[in-house]
Order: C-alpha cells, then structure tokens, then sequence
C-alpha cells in the first residue's frame, strides 16, 4: 500500500496560478524601466551572413531551441500518457 498524498483541489491550484500571473504582469506594469547600458548591444560578431544580421550569435542559440522543442515533445507525450490512465 502506497502512502497516500494530500489532494489539492484543482480549482484552488488554478487560482494560485491565476493571482500570480496576475501579481506578476502588475509589477512588470508598475515598475519604472530597467536602465541599460548602449553597449549591450553591440555583439561581438557583427557580422551579416545570409542576410541574418550577428549571424553566429543567433545561430549558436539554435541547440537550446532543439533542446527545448525536444523537452516539449517528451512533456507532451508524458501529459497524454498520464491523461490516457486516467480515463
């Protein structure tokens, strides 16, 4: 026999969610603007190759974006997996 868990209630779980996004989009609201330095901008390779401006700068993102679209699909196949049990 497994130990049982305290259930929360789905609506008391969604509205935790709910006061938070809404908490979270009020201070980004109200809050004065973030300074930030002109020179944070200027990459160290400028270069445009393809017509893609800071070419290597933006292409060395892309193995995070694999990883991440990766991740989502194995998130996804995990929700209908779960959601099929429960039926």
């Amino acid at each position: 026999m497994s130990p049982s868990k305290p259930k929360v209630p789905v609506t008391a779980g969604l509205a935790s969610l709910v006061i938070s996004a809404v908490a979270a989009v009020a201070f980004l609201i109200l809050a004065p603007p973030i300074p930030q330095d002109e020179n944070y901008h200027l990459f160290a390779d400028q270069r445009s190759i393809f017509g893609i401006p800071n070419f290597w700068n933006v292409i060395s993102n892309l193995p995070f974006s694999l990883v991440g679209v990766l991740g989502l699909r194995r998130f996804s196949d995990m929700t209908s997996r779960i959601s099929g049990r429960r039926q």
